[in-house]
């Protein structure tokens, strides 16, 4: 039985194992020490950043996501990015990315937060749907665009 719920210190072992996967699947460079540094960060915070829910199966965490925690004027107050969503590969297909994000949602909202942003890689078909499916809806009058500072 799969179970969601919001992790804790406890459990980043396990995440950064899974975000070194999604990181090596989705071709991003990152170092064990920044990640492990970030997933502290953020579950330490007390969601004052955001925070981090889990799938787990027979207790083992399966799956992750992490929601991420800003301000925006345009949607009147406090939004947040779904920064990463992964499941292990023989999990998946079975709606735990769906669960996940669902979840997440709910906390999100409780939080009031007001918006929830996602970057997906145009060539990710399966993960394209799956948003589309939750509500996401493309922007397409905008470009999410990034830069690195204190590199």
């Amino acid at each position: 039985m799969i179970q969601v719920r919001i992790a804790n210190v406890i459990d980043l072992e396990a995440i950064e194992s899974l975000v070194a996967q999604y990181h090596e699947f989705e071709g991003i460079e990152s170092s064990a020490e920044m990640r492990r540094a970030a997933l502290l960060e953020l579950v330490a915070s007390n969601k004052q950043h955001g925070f981090i829910v889990v799938a787990t199966s027979d207790e083992n965490i399966i799956g992750y996501a992490a929601i991420c925690y800003g301000f925006s004027i345009e949607f009147g107050g406090r939004d947040a990015f779904l920064d990463e969503v992964f499941v292990a590969a023989s999990f998946r297909r079975n709606g735990i990315g769906d669960t996940l994000i669902r979840f997440a949602e709910e906390i999100a909202k409780k939080d009031k937060i007001q918006a929830l942003h996602l970057e997906v890689s145009k060539s990710n078909e399966k993960a394209r749907s799956l948003y589309s499916g939750l509500g996401f809806e493309n922007r397409e009058a905008f470009h999410l665009m990034s830069k690195r500072l204190n590199d």
